[in-house]
């Protein structure tokens, strides 16, 4: 990128700053996330009281029984957010501690090119007690949350690489070949970068948030990557296409979204503030994809078989940026066309290899159809040689 481009990108992402912030109003009439006064437990760090349950249960007979259960109860008006504590419950499992010290030095250093870029010091600074209460009350407000794990300010990697094959939850949703493939790499390599850079990210394979940026509307969005995630049987699919820039794009505007509904009212101006400057860098590297994929088809075309990742810039063919635009355009149309077919498909009930179908013939046709009418206006350069 010349320095042109990057003094554009700075006094854009100035203006939209500026102008995105909370009002005066939302600072002033600022609401703490609200909590139920108790929380049933399965495992906890925290004080907790035992409490008898008692069910009723009928047999097949019709005959009832009654069945005495004790509950662990935790008061959320005694738990310390600024400490550490562990909370599990039936529907996920919150943890809170901090990395060791050199550890949060790297992270901290490493982190500096996000707070730059969000110009936010708390973008990968560690949440706070009120972030953290925050997170706990969009895990207890919104019940359709379940199966996840949530790391706050640290992670366990090896952990989570045994949780792959030692919890029954986890292994469940993904077969043998793709938790070996997919989601030892993923743990491993994910939550190395999250500790050296005080990233936040969503890891499918084993079904857990790593937060580190005091930011409410980041939080929303990983826990929003998982709500997007469970609307599948599996995660590895779904995972696996990410590393095509469109399904990306759909993914991580699905989990913004999603986060607008874990938000607080009081909150909602954080997805213009961070959440579309986020989305911004996967436009951009969208973008940067479909010109190298150009790239490669006027080298090919032109005889040149040469690895173009070592190919210099300056080397490369001469792409315009409306081609680019036509290119990164109709993937992404193709992708939504096909979502369209799928979605008309399941609504009228019709079997999934037939909703597989309609996707698959949406997204071709689309292709052909948008190919043909826009490249009269503006051709690609191998499409004239």
């Amino acid at each position: 990128m010349g320095w042109l481009k990057k003094a554009l990108l700075v006094g854009g992402l100035t203006l939209w700053y500026t102008f995105t912030g909370p009002s005066s109003d939302q600072i002033k009439n600022k609401k703490e996330y609200s909590l139920p006064e108790e929380i049933c437990v399965v495992e906890t760090s925290l004080p907790y009281k035992t409490r008898e349950r008692v069910w009723t249960t009928t047999d097949s007979e019709g005959n009832e029984e009654k069945r005495v259960d004790l509950e662990k109860i935790v008061k959320t008006s005694e738990i310390d957010f600024s400490s550490k504590f562990h909370i599990k419950t039936d529907r996920y499992n919150l943890v809170k501690k901090e990395e060791w010290l050199p550890s949060r030095i790297i992270g901290h250093t490493f982190s500096l090119p996000t707070k730059l870029y969000f110009w936010d010091a708390d973008a990968g600074w560690g949440l706070d007690a009120e972030k953290s209460r925050a997170v706990l009350s969009m895990l207890e407000e919104n019940k359709n949350v379940y199966g996840l794990t949530v790391r706050i300010n640290h992670n366990e990697a090896i952990y989570d690489c045994y949780r792959l094959f030692g919890d029954e939850k986890v292994a469940e949703r993904n077969n043998l070949v793709a938790r070996l493939l997919m989601g030892l790499p993923t743990s491993i390599g994910g939550e190395l970068f999250a500790e050296l850079s005080r990233g936040d990210y969503y890891n499918p394979m084993n079904q857990t948030v790593v937060l580190f940026s005091n930011i409410k509307s980041i939080s929303g969005h990983e826990i929003g990557h998982h709500q997007d995630y469970q609307r599948f049987d599996s995660d590895w699919k779904y995972g696996l296409a990410g590393a095509f820039p469109p399904v990306k794009l759909y993914k991580e505007w699905q989990a913004s979204q999603n986060s607008t509904k874990l938000l607080s009212s009081d909150d909602q101006w954080q997805f213009n503030r961070y959440l579309l400057p986020a989305f911004l860098t996967y436009l951009t590297v969208g973008y940067y994809v479909s010109r190298k994929m150009l790239q490669r088809s006027v080298m090919k075309s032109n005889g040149d078989d040469r690895d173009i990742n070592k190919v210099k810039e300056h080397e490369r063919p001469e792409i315009s940026p409306l081609q680019t635009l036509r290119h990164f355009g109709i993937l992404n149309l193709d992708l939504y066309a096909g979502i369209t077919a799928y979605n008309l498909c399941q609504s009228a009930n019709a079997p999934e290899m037939i909703s597989y179908a309609g996707f698959a013939a949406g997204l071709f046709i689309t292709h052909a159809i948008a190919d043909t009418i826009i490249k009269r206006v503006i051709p690609f350069e191998h499409e004239n040689v």
